[in-house]
This record gives C-alpha cells, sequence and structure tokens, in this order.
C-alpha cells in the first residue's frame, strides 16, 4: 500500500498558516470570553461593595428608629461640702429616666454580714466534727477528718453553680490568736446569711461562731425622703437612674442632675448621616463619567437597578413624615441639608438648638410613633410586615382578650395584649386595658425616617430576594 501525504508544496495550499490563522481566531473567542467574564466579575464587586454599603446603613438607621434610641441621658454631681460628690457616691441614667434634680444625702452604707468561728491552732489538723450545715439553703457534709480548709473548699463549692449559697469562706492567719474560718455574705443588707444545723450533732456549737459584722441596709434620702436598701446599688428609687454608695457622709447634700445626652444623640444622628452619604458617594462613583478619557467611572455605569436604590434612598430622606410636626417633618427643617450631589449635611448649631428646645418633635422625625382615641389602647412594638396607617380596634372580648384589627381572625389576643397575625397588621402589638368590647377606638401608626430607611434597605439587601440578590444571580 502506498502512502498518501498532502504538504503545502504539493497542494498549493500553506496549511501551517491556515491553521495557525484558525487558532489565532479561537483564541480570540477565548480572550473575548475572558474579558467578558473580567467584567462581569467586576460587576459582582462593585454589587458587593455596594451591598456592604447598604447594609451597614441598614444598621445605622435600626439604631435611631426607637425612641429608646433618642431617651440617652448623662448625670452630673455636686457636693455642698470639701468632699467630693463622686467619693459619695456615683449615678448612671437609662432610657428610662427622664431630666431632672434631685437632692441625695447617704447616711450609711449597706453592710454585708460576716461570722467567725472560734481559734483553732492548726488550719490542716483534723477538726473530729461530723453532720450537716445549711448555707444559703445548700447542704455541706462535714466529717471528722476534715480541717479548717477543708471545711472551707466544701462550703465554697456550694456557692458555685446556678443554685448558689452566697456565702464564701475563706481561713484567717490571727498569729498568736491562731486560725479562724471565716464566713461572709456575698449580699449586703440587715437579713443577713442563713445558717443553721442540718444533722443531728450541733456543729454551729462547736465551731462557736461568732458576729464579726453585722448586716446592715443602707440608708439614704432623696429630697428629704428616707430610703433604706439592703444593698449599695439603689436601682428603684428614682425611675431609670441607678445610684451607686461608696461612702456615707450625712454631713454633706449632692445635687443630682439628670439630663439629656445632646452629644449622643447627635453622633447617632451624625453616623446615620455618614452612612447615608458613603452609599450615596459610592453610587455617585460608579455613574461619573471622564468625558476626556472617554471612560466610566465605573462597571455599574448606567446600571438602572443601582439608579432606582439611589432615587428610593433619596426620596426617603427629603420626604415629608406624616405625624411629625409640620415645622420638623423633614431632614432640611432641623438642619440637615441634601446638596446637588445627593449627600446630606449637617448644621450643627442648628441641631443642637433643635435637639434643645424640640427634643420630641425632632426624635419623631426619625422613630415611629403612634396616637390613639382610646386611653386604654397603648403601643408595645411592631414587625417588618406591619404597615403604617390608622386601625379600627375591635374588641370581642376580655376575658380573655379577644380582637381584630382590620377584619376577624387577623389578630390574638393574650394577657391584654393583642397582637396581629395577617394582613397590614401582621406583627402589630397593642395593650389593650380596657373593658369596654366593640369598636374602642383607632390606632394610628407612623414611621419616621429612621424606621423606612430600614424598611425599605431590608428589601433592597435581603438575601433571596432583594435587589442586590436579584442582581447578583443574574450576574452569576
Amino acid at each position: 500500500m502506498s502512502a498518501i501525504s498532502v504538504s503545502g508544496v504539493s497542494s498549493g495550499v500553506d496549511w501551517m498558516s491556515l491553521i495557525d490563522q484558525l487558532k489565532k481566531a479561537e483564541q480570540s473567542k477565548v480572550e473575548l470570553l475572558e474579558k467578558e467574564k473580567t467584567r462581569y466579575q467586576d460587576k459582582m464587586s462593585a454589587w458587593q461593595e455596594i451591598n456592604t454599603l447598604l447594609l451597614s446603613f441598614m444598621e445605622e438607621a435600626e439604631d435611631l428608629d426607637r425612641a429608646s434610641d433618642f431617651n440617652l441621658h448623662v448625670t452630673s454631681l455636686a457636693s455642698n461640702s470639701s468632699t467630693e460628690a463622686e467619693d459619695i457616691l456615683s449615678a448612671s441614667a437609662g432610657t428610662d429616666a427622664a431630666p431632672g434634680t434631685y437632692t441625695v444625702v447617704v447616711q450609711s452604707l449597706a453592710a454585708a454580714e460576716k461570722l467567725a468561728t472560734r481559734s483553732f491552732t492548726s488550719q490542716d489538723e483534723a477538726l473530729g466534727l461530723s453532720g450537716d450545715l445549711v448555707i444559703g439553703g445548700q447542704s455541706v457534709s462535714v466529717e471528722s477528718t476534715d480541717t479548717l480548709l477543708n471545711l472551707r473548699d466544701k462550703i465554697n463549692a456550694v456557692n458555685t453553680g446556678t443554685e448558689t449559697s452566697g456565702v464564701r469562706a475563706s481561713v484567717v492567719n490571727y498569729g498568736d490568736n491562731g486560725y479562724r474560718l471565716i464566713l461572709t455574705s456575698e449580699s449586703e443588707g440587715s437579713s443577713g446569711m442563713s445558717l443553721s444545723n442540718g444533722g443531728a450533732e450541733d456543729l454551729l456549737g462547736a465551731l462557736e461562731f461568732v458576729q464579726v459584722q453585722a448586716g446592715a441596709d443602707a440608708v439614704i434620702s432623696v429630697d428629704g425622703f428616707t430610703v433604706t436598701s439592703e444593698s449599695n446599688t439603689i436601682a428603684d428609687v428614682i425611675s431609670g437612674v441607678t445610684l451607686d454608695l461608696k461612702q456615707a457622709d450625712p454631713d454633706t447634700t449632692l445635687t443630682l442632675t439628670v439630663g439629656r445626652d445632646y452629644e449622643a444623640v447627635k453622633e447617632a444622628i451624625g453616623e446615620f448621616v455618614d452612612s447615608y452619604n458613603k452609599v450615596i458617594k459610592a453610587v455617585n462613583k460608579q455613574f461619573s463619567y471622564d468625558a476626556e478619557d472617554g471612560k466610566a467611572g465605573g462597571p455599574l455605569f448606567g446600571d438602572s437597578t443601582l439608579r432606582a436604590i439611589r432615587s428610593k434612598l433619596t426620596s426617603i430622606v427629603t420626604r415629608q413624615v406624616s405625624g411629625a410636626s409640620d415645622a420638623f417633618s423633614t431632614l432640611g427643617l432641623i438642619g440637615i441639608k441634601i446638596g446637588t450631589d445627593r449627600t446630606l449635611s449637617i448644621d450643627d448649631s442648628t441641631l443642637q438648638g433643635y435637639l434643645e428646645t424640640n427634643f420630641e418633635d425632632v426624635m419623631n422625625l426619625f422613630v415611629a410613633n403612634y396616637t390613639s382615641t382610646n386611653g386604654d389602647v397603648s403601643y408595645l412594638r411592631h414587625g417588618i410586615d406591619t404597615q403604617e396607617g390608622t386601625y379600627n380596634i375591635h374588641i370581642d372580648g376580655t376575658d380573655p382578650l379577644e380582637g381584630y384589627f382590620v377584619e376577624p381572625g387577623d389578630a390574638s389576643g393574650s394577657g391584654g395584649y393583642l397582637t396581629g397575625k395577617s394582613g397590614s397588621a401582621e406583627g402589630l402589638v397593642i395593650r389593650y386595658m380596657g373593658t369596654a368590647t366593640g369598636d374602642v377606638g383607632t390606632f394610628t401608626l407612623n414611621y419616621g425616617l429612621a424606621e423606612l430607611i430600614h424598611r425599605e434597605l431590608h428589601q433592597i439587601t435581603d438575601s433571596l430576594d432583594g435587589y442586590v440578590a436579584n442582581k447578583k444571580e443574574s450576574l452569576q
């Protein structure tokens, strides 16, 4: 059989050149695909960056959408003597405090009871005692071979875990006076510690416990009224204020002032504005265009979804808020202006002034607030699916509580609370303290800017159905 061969020489075709051209053509397709892949990857990265900024903005909005986020307070103390106020007590105020001024005198501090056994010549010789001790409701089994150190460890062992005795033990060497087991209550107050025999033998008598220090209650006066407390930490006298007593000084009167923490509120508003601006600047950068170089600012240049997100956010921060005072119904009216590039700027002095003179009005511009035509109806909370608006509250029964917001079956009652289960009222919870049934009045829920931003961003950034998730899935 003869071999057949084809070459450029014999056929007149430059096969090698043709193959190279075909290879180059295929390579160009690969390069185009690689470029397309890189373009999509750049878009994915850009969306990830935008999404991170949106999530951060949502967190800042969430930090301003409740009245408690604005109810921030500071305390100050002044002394009428040479004793420093801070040496006598410290005070802190929570979100349920209210601005006010009080006079406080610390008459005496609370003290923890302390007991001591009789003296022993050694801490590690057997005591020769047996039986049970019940300390703070916890039983301690004592054996004849136990030493003071063993007994100390056994007592401390029942002062751990979820059910503790509230008593700690130690051994002290008093030199020539020998060793003593010391029991100290972990709680101050005149009630002292609970200690008794749990067995037949009188261990307490054998150990001869004596009182080294009696438990005592703290005694203070607030605005001239005497108050006693089992603890040196007092949180139930001035609403929302915690007093930590450090030193008794009956001759010194302290003036305690509780005021709103305007700086902290301004800082929170500033973080909200800064976070919004970061989103807008990132979007603006994507949409920028260098005409001289003919180059777009980012891979998302002209993206309609990104443009829609920017428009939605700008629309919310410039809208007039329902339920807010007309004179304080937009950010611009409290000194927060929007520029031509859609970013916000704060006039600090204007905002400070309105916080001092119209605090509630400024707060209602940001938070969810409500009104009711029935004094027996109060608002507790709402959910992400709850729609703002006016609800006609219908009560079918009060024991147990039954009723609905819009239509029968859209709510359930429990313990005085009516909770929306479906429809526009889903997640809405109110408290009803009345006895009347039927249509008992209306309840109107309004959302402020922070609440509206939080809700919008929740939809935009939803990991399953949000704008960003859908865009990233499409690119993928």
